[in-house]
């Protein structure tokens, strides 16, 4: 199903959900979107990609859980924070669609790894699997959730995939690599998360359920996929419904 959804050129960052971005310390992370070859929603094809990276996998607009797809690593890192590797820029819409999909489950993985071990050097970690000014916001709102001393962070969040709309970089020099970026509207589900402070006293995380974007592209250097950025849609907008 071909769908177009409008956005407006002013987005707010986020560097987790909404309310428990607030109780974990994560607010604050906010810049406007990249427009370097990150396209609005409005202006590439908008194919509502499949929720597993299978070729076998079945395109659907309804959101899917995550499937872990971590292959195991032969150096010490966590296969949480393994990068999200392509030697080449995609060759169709569907393929990059499946990449940015996998790069944003690959994020809440290394997301809840850091969250439930608390342990500020694996922050550094994420440089694998976020780049941009993105990454030093999340680095640095992880860090200040890390100095509320007591707080702990138990469960998952799971993002369901409602859509990924496939575009183009744009270099300085004007070329342009095409299907090398996504953006990928998700519904966080936060059911299954529980924050206690040092009492052991559990603290309220807002709604359940709620729609980010976010912006991912290909590293033609590094050969890899990353996260540029996360926000909220506008208010509004008709995909916001659906979570």
């Amino acid at each position: 199903m071909m769908r177009t959804m409008k956005t407006t050129a002013s987005r707010r960052y986020a560097a987790a959900g909404l309310a428990l971005a607030a109780v974990l310390g994560l607010t604050g992370c906010q810049q406007e979107p990249d427009r370097n070859g990150i396209p609005p929603m409005e202006s590439a094809s908008s194919t509502t990609a499949a929720a597993s990276s299978s070729p076998s996998g079945s395109a659907s607009a309804t959101s899917a859980a995550p499937s872990s797809s971590a292959a195991p690593s032969s150096s010490a890192r966590p296969a949480a924070f393994e990068p999200v590797r392509a030697d080449a820029a995609p060759k169709t819409e569907r393929e990059a669609q499946e990449m940015a999909w996998k790069t944003v489950q690959r994020y809440y993985e290394a997301q809840g790894v850091l969250l439930r071990e608390r342990d500020p050097q694996q922050v550094e970690e994420l440089t694998s699997i976020v780049s941009g000014p993105y990454l030093g916001q999340v680095q640095e709102g992880l860090t200040r959730a890390f100095e509320k001393r007591g707080r702990t962070y138990e469960g998952q969040s799971k993002p369901e995939l409602i859509q990924a709309t496939a575009g183009h970089l744009s270099a300085p020099d004007g070329t342009l690599t095409e299907h090398a970026s996504a953006t990928v509207r998700v519904c966080e589900d936060n059911s299954g998360v529980t924050v206690k402070d040092a009492d052991g006293k559990e603290q309220p995380t807002g709604a359940d359920r709620y729609v980010l974007d976010y912006s991912t592209r290909w590293d033609e250097k590094e050969k890899r996929w990353t996260v540029t950025g996360s926000y909220e849609p506008p208010k509004g907008d008709p995909g916001v419904t659906r979570c």
